[in-house]
């Protein structure tokens, strides 16, 4: 489920598919940046895309992603890996599909690298060959790709799901959420609007949204300066270790 990624939703589509996998199901939730044109071409030119819409403003991921991957599993796959537009999984080694058809587990966790423009840049461009600046250490919330069943109820943030199988750790993710700041502000504004009309959400859950649509524009100026020069990560404001540059793992990447 996807909203206003017109800049990376292409890229990250593409990167899945040159990763293995036999299918795409993209719902798009009320963009307005061109996300949903995108992601029809794409479905137009590959048949493996497939393009749902969302239409309610009411965020509600979790039981939606779950309904998504019910779709998945009626369609035939046998894996199932809920995905965020910001998102980049890789397999320790070979494709992502070889690997997780190689478990043994019912539930294969990725560790997630919060990544941010390199300093000087001012944003990323995910379909440039810039390099990135990515934390060495992976935070403290994972995702988790699952073997497909009959139903299976993904958690907010697709952090958890209640799956009868059995856990391991063994996947990455490269983690864009923010990739200038003008992106920045308008997911944060955004997702806080969304969450303030979907009605039964726990407060806690888009909590970092909240918090930061809460503060005055020079206050998220700040933030946003401070993620890129490394003193402040998406964990809390804490900082968990040191960057390193990577080359832009989505440059080149073909489906």
């Amino acid at each position: 489920m996807v909203h206003n990624e017109s800049d990376i939703i292409e890229p990250v589509v593409k990167h899945f598919l040159s990763e293995g996998v036999t299918g795409v199901i993209a719902v798009d939730h009320d963009s307005t940046d061109g996300t949903l044109g995108i992601l029809n071409d794409l479905a137009a030119r590959d048949r493996r895309i497939h393009v749902g819409r969302k239409m309610s403003k009411a965020f509600h991921q979790a039981r939606s992603m779950s309904y998504i991957a019910r779709l998945a599993f009626t369609a035939g796959a046998d894996w199932i890996v809920p995905f965020d537009a910001d998102e980049i999984w890789t397999a320790p080694s070979g494709t992502l599909a070889d690997h997780l058809r190689c478990s043994a587990s019912g539930v294969v966790r990725a560790q997630m690298f919060d990544a941010f423009p390199a300093e000087g840049t001012g944003r990323i461009d995910p379909s440039s060959d810039q390099y990135l600046q990515v934390e060495h250490q992976p935070g403290p919330m994972l995702k988790s790709a699952f073997k497909a069943q009959s139903w299976v109820w993904i958690g907010p943030g697709n952090h958890a799901v209640t799956h009868p199988g059995t856990v391991e750790v063994s996947l990455r993710i490269d983690h864009l959420p923010y990739r200038s700041y003008e992106q920045y502000c308008s997911k944060v504004l955004s997702g806080a609007a969304a969450l303030e009309v979907s009605e039964g959400t726990p407060q806690e859950e888009g909590s970092h949204w909240r918090e930061h649509a809460s503060v005055a524009e020079e206050e998220r100026q700040a933030r946003w300066h401070e993620y890129v020069a490394g003193s402040r990560s998406l964990n809390f404001g804490s900082v968990h270790g040191e960057r390193e540059l990577i080359e832009n793992p989505l440059w080149t990447k073909e489906a």
